[in-house]
């Protein structure tokens, strides 16, 4: 009886909103009123504190912005169409801008950096530092990175100290004729963005091959599977992105 009545006690003097969350969820968790502290989460789980068990929300009004880049300057390139092809099937919420100048810029040289950057260098920075992620859509060049698209992210990772790739979420993709569907191309990417503290999406890898049978001759992606691929990168970008997001 002794035990029972100073349980009872230590409840009462719980402060009323702790026993209300307690109470409501049959143990005790996450709770607004209580500091947004982890107490005691399900049986197994490791006890945090100072964490939330939600996933990232986001608040804003305004669209998440991606900046697309295609890896090729062929007007009839299978990448820059599966790049048309994410737009039309990116989630609400999501733009994608394409960026259109990389044939413009100058081969990398330190001596024309120390001048200044070229018009279309800056202008490429400046589509990638308003962007919330980048999308870069590869074709593969003798298991490489077309030469283009790497003189592009040499240019974007000038200077190293203040980056516009830095801390940047990046999801990359990729179609070719061939059958390894721009894996190794990809693989190079990542390398790259080590070096630039860029986040690159974990997965799903889009692996486009034999690219030829599922575009029309227009440049519609008419590969259903495919398209779906693609709009599932682009959903686990978006949380991606948000994950990574400054608090």
């Amino acid at each position: 009886m002794r035990r029972i009545e100073i349980a009872g006690r230590r409840d009462a003097e719980r402060r009323p909103e702790q026993r209300d969350c307690e109470q409501s969820h049959g143990r005790r968790q996450l709770c607004p009123r209580s500091g947004g502290h982890v107490q005691n989460v399900e049986r197994g789980h490791r006890r945090r504190t100072g964490l939330t068990l939600a996933a990232p929300v986001r608040h804003e009004t305004t669209p998440m912005r991606a900046c697309g880049l295609a890896g090729s300057l062929r007007k009839g390139s299978y990448n820059r169409a599966l790049l048309r092809a994410a737009i039309t099937v990116a989630p609400s919420g999501l733009d994608i801008e394409v960026f259109e100048r990389l044939g413009e810029m100058p081969l990398y040289n330190a001596d024309v950096e120390a001048a200044g950057d070229p018009e279309p260098v800056a202008a490429l920075k400046a589509a990638i530092g308003a962007a919330d992620a980048l999308l870069i859509v590869t074709p593969e060049y003798n298991y490489g990175v077309p030469g283009v698209l790497k003189n592009a992210i040499d240019w974007a990772s000038r200077p190293p100290s203040s980056s516009v790739l830095d801390g940047k979420p990046i999801a990359l993709m990729g179609a070719t004729p061939g059958r390894t569907g721009t894996a190794r191309a990809q693989l190079a990417l990542r390398q790259s963005f080590v070096f630039t503290r860029s986040p690159v999406l974990p997965g799903p890898e889009v692996l486009v091959a034999e690219a030829h049978e599922k575009f029309a001759p227009d440049g519609t992606l008419r590969d259903e599977a495919t398209r779906e691929h693609v709009r599932e990168l682009l959903q686990r970008l978006v949380r991606w992105t948000e994950r990574l997001r400054p608090r």
